[in-house]
């Protein structure tokens, strides 16, 4: 596996919004800094921190590092866009796990019966299941919450 994205302990919400925005992105949040820029060179990807100590380290060895200063995840995604680019919009694709950066595959409604609450299986039809941990997903008010605030950052 190759990852776009290597981010540190404090960052634990924006990489699980990565990974639903199709990013394949490590994160451990028992990680230490020489490890996480060692994996970032190995796999040519981008450092993303609130650590100040950890982003000047990791630029003097020559690893693509983004310090991010705000607060709230909104306004983290808002640089992470400004920054680097990142698209701002749910591809269900390329949607990976936000758990464990495992793909996402869509399933049949049968084959999930037993592994959702009765009401979610009655009332949705769109299932998809984690290759990795088994994990099963539905566009659900949760989906839907993370499109309007990713509608809204977009319009800023």
């Amino acid at each position: 596996m190759t990852y776009d994205f290597v981010v540190d302990s404090m960052l634990g919400k924006t990489a699980k919004w990565l990974r639903v925005l199709g990013y394949s992105v490590y994160y451990d949040a028992n990680s230490e800094d020489d490890s996480l820029i060692s994996l970032a060179r190995k796999h040519s990807a981008k450092l993303i921190t609130k650590d100040r100590k950890l982003y000047y380290k990791a630029l003097e060895e020559g690893v693509k590092a983004i310090l991010v200063t705000g607060v709230s995840n909104r306004e983290i995604l808002k640089e992470l866009r400004d920054e680097l680019n990142i698209r701002l919009s749910i591809n269900i694709d390329e949607t990976r796990c936000p758990k464990c950066n495992g793909l996402l595959y869509k399933t049949s409604k049968e084959q999930v019966k037993d592994m959702v609450p009765r009401r979610v299986w009655e009332n949705y039809d769109i299932f998809f299941v984690c290759n990795k941990c088994g994990a099963v997903y539905w566009m659900g008010k949760h989906f839907k919450s993370m499109k309007k605030i990713l509608d809204s950052i977009r319009g800023d």
